[in-house]
């Protein structure tokens, strides 16, 4: 695995350049490739449904073309005539005759009792040999004929004598002499061994073509089989089925049942294409497209190239500066041209050089006084710390997860979340006396404030009420339960934090009386969801864990953050809490366990910068610190930088005993 820290950075831009374009370029042409596929496959499938309509068209012309004999050979005066008079000899020379001509593979007279008076093959069929049944009782197109005594046609199948069964295109009509009817005409088109639909097709579209009857292929232009399976579903599912197999010596092909005058499905038709050329098609695709790819990316590799040089060159100059300072010598000036940022930095560099050979001598002679000075300055320290050892400012972010929004009023769904609450302590008394303007403007700032805040987080802001806000966590965004808890105590703590710097802002604005928040969260399952009608709705949460989490509000402290045990275990091994005990809450009727929090296990923030520590020494900020603006967090934030200014001038890493003794 490639390690990022231990790479240069002209290794790492070009590694980062070219696995970023590489990336996009892979993805890009991945998608090119799968969707001109796609197109290819689409294609070939619209061209067969095509073939498929055309088939369908020349087996509905050639059943037409058997109607149309059907009902000219029944009107035909000689059978009229022959029938009626039964003169069957001559009959069974006629029809000889007819079918010869006609090229009719099968003819049957049948008289008004539906007994055979004679039938004739064209001797050219070598289905003839197996000899046909001429029972035609229970026969469905003889008996569609007598009912509408007009031409009756469909595909059926045919009984040997010798138990097998051939499938034709048969047509029947009555024989009619006088208005009276004398007879039934049989005429019947055998598929099997028949190739005018495979020469038809080849001819006419290049295509393919079977017909299988019980799996066994009928009439076929190739020796391909259907498998069993695909047989009964297309029989089963009575539609057309497509199978594209777009691989070497593949076929692409289309299913579709034939059924027989009852609408049940006596067989199944094959058109077929070999699919080799859409196959070309695609691999040629393909290969043009990892072309244009691997062209892509060796023209990206040499502009990365070129342009790290240019980035690289004076950020080496300005290494060699910063080791030639390193090393003592502040006569080393880095020259450039450049106005970029780069460029700036060089000339802020030679700046500091200039700076620093400046501060040396100023610096020699303040270290003869610094250890007078240390001493004083860590008794004044000493003194405020003594003063300002009870307070410590907790600080905690809460976090944030917000609702994904429904139009359906009557979908709610039941989640876990964390709920926040918040206002300004005795918001109406401490701006009591205020102009509107004013009011507004303040409440406006701190609105703003702490909705970036909560944006910030990930939370979702349910409602501003006043002063007071509403944001819960868990909705629609959803780690886990920690996660949640985690940003919304975080969320709070940032939010207190920004209290403080607006605090100065509206005193430096006239407003004396400093304000504060108070805060409470609890976790537990809510309702969450559309309430409201039709036309106005809100989208948020109800539950008594909503409730709860507004009575730790109402109960916490200035500037504190009350939370509920079930948020306390989720977040207490990353955020500070301290226990409060049990609190008798407003509508609750049971004592709840109640926690405060302090900040986030590791992260401690000086709310006042009254000093800087750096290798030169500590320096005091000259802005006056006024106990009655600042609030019991910033007051412990205080003594803990002084604290530490204390030990660092005193030289000690960690406290002795007598020095917490000091401090006690």
């Amino acid at each position: 695995m490639i390690n990022l820290s231990e790479m240069s950075l002209k290794n790492k831009l070009h590694y980062s350049f070219i696995l970023v374009t590489g990336l996009t370029i892979f993805i890009t042409t991945a998608f090119s490739v799968m969707y001109f596929l796609g197109k290819i496959k689409n294609e070939a499938t619209y061209n067969m449904k095509k073939n498929l309509k055309v088939t369908e068209m020349i087996y509905a012309n050639k059943t037409n073309e058997i109607v149309s004999f059907t009902s000219n050979l029944s009107n035909d005066k000689a059978i009229q005539v022959l029938t009626d008079l039964d003169i069957r000899n001559k009959l069974s020379e006629y029809i000889k005759e007819v079918v010869k001509r006609e090229k009719i593979y099968n003819i049957t007279i049948l008289n008004s009792e539906f007994d055979v008076m004679t039938s004739s093959a064209l001797a050219t069929n070598s289905i003839i040999k197996h000899q046909i049944k001429t029972d035609f009782k229970d026969n469905d197109i003889i008996e569609k004929a007598v009912k509408t005594s007009n031409v009756a046609t469909g595909t059926e199948t045919v009984e040997l004598l010798d138990y097998n069964s051939i499938l034709s295109i048969s047509s029947a009509a009555p024989i009619i002499r006088d208005e009276k009817i004398v007879g039934y005409l049989s005429v019947r088109y055998i598929l099997n061994d028949d190739n005018y639909f495979a020469k038809t097709l080849k001819d006419l579209l290049d295509v393919d073509y079977a017909i299988y009857h019980d799996v066994i292929s009928v009439v076929s232009s190739d020796e391909r089989q259907i498998d069993d399976d695909l047989y009964a579903k297309v029989v089963a599912s009575k539609k057309n089925i497509e199978i594209a197999n777009l691989v070497p010596g593949g076929f692409i092909s289309e299913y579709t049942p034939v059924f027989d005058i009852t609408g049940k499905t006596l067989a199944v038709l094959r058109i077929s294409i070999p699919s080799s050329p859409y196959f070309k098609m695609m691999l040629n695709a393909s290969i043009n497209f990892m072309i244009i790819m691997i062209v892509c990316v060796i023209i990206s590799y040499f502009l990365v190239f070129i342009l790290s040089k240019s980035i690289l060159v004076p950020i080496n100059n300005l290494l060699n500066g910063v080791n030639k300072i390193t090393e003592g010598d502040l006569s080393y000036e880095i020259m450039t041209d450049l106005k970029d940022e780069i460029g700036k930095l060089s000339q802020a560099f030679n700046n500091m050089r200039l700076t620093l050979s400046d501060k040396i001598s100023t610096i020699e002679n303040m270290n003869e006084n610094l250890e007078s000075t240390i001493i004083e300055r860590t008794r004044t320290i000493q003194s405020l710390l003594n003063k300002m050892k009870k307070y410590l400012a907790p600080q905690l972010y809460d976090s944030i997860i917000g609702g994904k929004t429904s139009i359906d009023t009557k979908k709610h769904m039941r989640k876990k979340l964390s709920v926040f609450f918040s206002d300004i302590v005795s918001f109406t008394s401490t701006t009591e006396g205020m102009e509107p303007e004013d009011l507004s403007e303040i409440l406006n700032t701190y609105l703003d404030n702490m909705a970036k805040i909560a944006i910030k987080w990930g939370g979702t802001i349910d409602k501003f009420i006043g002063d007071a806000i509403m944001v819960f966590f868990g909705d629609p965004e959803f780690v886990n339960d920690k996660d949640h808890a985690y940003r919304a105590a975080m969320m709070a703590i940032e939010m207190r934090d920004r209290m403080k710097e607006l605090r100065y802002y509206w005193k430096e604005q006239g407003i004396h009386r400093p304000l504060h928040i108070r805060m409470g969260i609890n976790t537990g399952y809510c309702t969450v969801g559309n309430f409201g009608s039709e036309n106005r709705m809100d989208y948020t949460i109800i539950g008594s864990h909503v409730n709860l989490a507004a009575r730790f509000e109402a109960a916490a402290d200035a500037d504190a953050i009350y939370i509920s045990y079930e948020t306390y275990s989720l977040i207490k091994d990353q955020i500070q809490c301290e226990p409060v005990g049990e609190l008798q809450l407003k509508g609750i009727s049971e004592p709840v366990s109640t926690f405060k929090v302090i900040n986030e296990l590791g992260n401690s923030k000086k709310s006042r910068n009254i000093m800087k520590i750096d290798k030169d020494g500590i320096v005091f900020n000259s802005a006056l610190i006024d106990p009655k603006s600042i609030s019991d967090d910033e007051k412990r934030d205080i003594i803990k930088s002084l604290k530490s200014a204390i030990y660092l001038v005193a030289g000690k890493t960690e406290k002795t005993t007598d020095d917490k003794k000091t401090n006690s």
